[in-house]
């Protein structure tokens, strides 16, 4: 691969016929700070499920309600959607949403379908334009960082305020997120926000060390959950930050964690422990019988429904059996292992969700958005960091890519099609993408005057349509010369 090509995998199209007036968009977007800072207050709030928190705890109803609008207007107002549907990201996601449509038409129960798009077009799926469409240089994407680590350090505080141990011995939550394995997922996404603050320089001591506690309790918040899907993501970051990290950090690896990890285990409650390790142990059944037989029909039943979920796929490959309706079309009409009818449970695979739900269509936009942005991530992550004037990027880059990856792998295990989670991904795959193309165009065009505009000689020269750089510096008006596509290898 082309050194000198820029791993921008989805970037903001630079308009062919570039005038000073375009240069200083891309150069300078502009987003009003009222807008980015309420589209970043709502991500927190909707991170953290502070509103359903402080609905608990004190009755304050329907703050979200009362957010969400005006950040969505901020968002609009700002060119948020524009920015979001000049990705190819943002595209595949909001052809997912589309699809969603015709599928209630064609649904088991198009009024329950109905009702499910209905909530997931108007609070979950916004967050795709939230962060995508708001987030446009390094500083507003840092702060990005921070409010997902300030999410995380609430859902922390709240596993001391509103958690619970159900009667295995599994730490919940009240709210929406009381399963232990949904529970779970949420720390895994939050937890590597919160390690990205413990790494950066740029904050007191104080926080970094604080920072870092918060870590160490949210990888225990996450073990007490029992989730054997966690677990399993939980070895799939890190054995990322073990490829990804110097010689020197992976032999500090090797040397810190063992003792750690055994730590950590040590203080789970005894059922928690052999119902966490039953995958891997088989003598666990002799410290606890009841949480490993509890495990091993929670793996028969997950097997039923993915089998189930597979079946659907098939007959119905287009449209599925409606958004929302897997539980209820596969209660009346599945038969159990016993002969009796059907669980009334979700398939407990996203992916299979998807496609069972809204046809294999669904699944491939979601593929798509899900691949390119992890791409994006780790290409950006790769490039950057080999200038010490862009660690930052890297770093920020390299911890979104961990907290993807860990929930992508959690969510095999569970169904979440239809929350928040997949249109944050696919949004931090957008806006880490903005704020690397226009790094890159600020480099190509050197240092910018002291007004702040872009002379006429320098703006958009040198980049193709895709933000890919072209091997001569073409004059101001004229289309600049393109390039081959970069191919998907390293």
């Amino acid at each position: 691969m082309n050194t000198h090509s820029i791993p921008q995998l989805a970037p903001m199209a630079a308009p062919a016929q570039a005038t000073p007036g375009a240069a200083r968009r891309y150069l300078q977007p502009s987003v009003p700070k009222f807008a980015f800072f309420l589209a970043m207050l709502v991500t927190m709030m909707r991170f953290s499920y502070l509103h359903e928190a402080l609905d608990l705890l004190v009755g304050l109803h329907y703050m979200m309600l009362a957010v969400m609008p005006l950040a969505l207007l901020g968002m609009f107002v700002s060119g948020g959607l524009q920015r979001t549907l000049a990705s190819p990201i943002g595209v595949a996601f909001l052809g997912y949403v589309v699809w969603l449509l015709p599928c209630i038409v064609f649904s088991s129960w198009q009024g329950g379908s109905f009702a499910y798009v209905k909530d997931y077009t108007i609070y979950h799926a916004p967050f795709l334009l939230l962060i995508g469409g708001m987030i446009t240089n390094r500083k507003e994407l840092r702060l990005f960082m921070y409010a997902g680590a300030i999410a995380a350090c609430i859902v922390l505080v709240d596993t001391r305020l509103l958690g619970a141990v159900d009667s295995g011995g599994r730490a919940t939550m009240g709210g929406s997120i009381g399963n232990s394995n949904d529970f779970a997922a949420l720390l895994l996404f939050l937890v590597p926000f919160l390690a990205y603050a413990a790494c950066d320089k740029k904050l007191m001591t104080v926080l970094r060390i604080g920072a870092w506690g918060g870590v160490g309790y949210g990888i225990y918040a996450i073990l007490s959950t029992g989730s054997r899907g966690a677990l399993i993501s939980m070895m799939a970051m890190g054995f990322l930050i073990f490829l990804r990290v110097s010689m020197i950090q992976k032999l500090l690896v090797l040397l810190i964690f063992p003792p750690v990890a055994f730590g950590v285990l040590s203080l789970l409650a005894p059922s928690t422990f052999a119902r966490i390790t039953s995958t891997f142990n088989s003598g666990a059944a002799a410290k606890d019988a009841a949480a490993v037989a509890e495990a091993e029909a929670s793996t028969a039943v997950r097997r039923y429904l993915l089998q189930r979920s597979l079946e659907f796929t098939v007959t119905k490959p287009l449209f599925g059996v409606g958004p929302g309706q897997f539980a209820s079309y596969e209660g009346g009409t599945g038969k159990f292992v016993s002969g009796s009818r059907g669980v009334y449970n979700q398939t407990h695979n996203t992916l299979t969700q998807f496609s069972s739900e809204a046809g294999i269509p669904a699944l491939l936009f979601i593929l798509f958005s899900m691949g390119t942005s992890i791409i994006t991530m780790n290409r950006i992550y790769a490039y950057a960091k080999r200038s010490p004037e862009n660690a930052d990027i890297a770093s920020m880059a390299f911890f979104l890519m961990l907290s993807a990856a860990g929930l992508l792998v959690a969510t095999q295990f569970l169904s979440m099609a239809q929350l928040f989670y997949y249109p944050s991904i696919a949004g931090m795959g957008i806006a880490l993408g903005s704020v690397w193309r226009q790094v890159q165009i600020q480099k190509a065009n050197g240092p910018q005057p002291t007004s702040g505009q872009p002379t006429p000689g320098q703006a958009m020269q040198g980049w193709s349509m895709m933000g890919q750089p072209t091997k001569g510096r073409a004059p101001l008006g004229r289309p600049a010369p393109q390039e081959p596509r970069v191919k998907f290898t390293r």
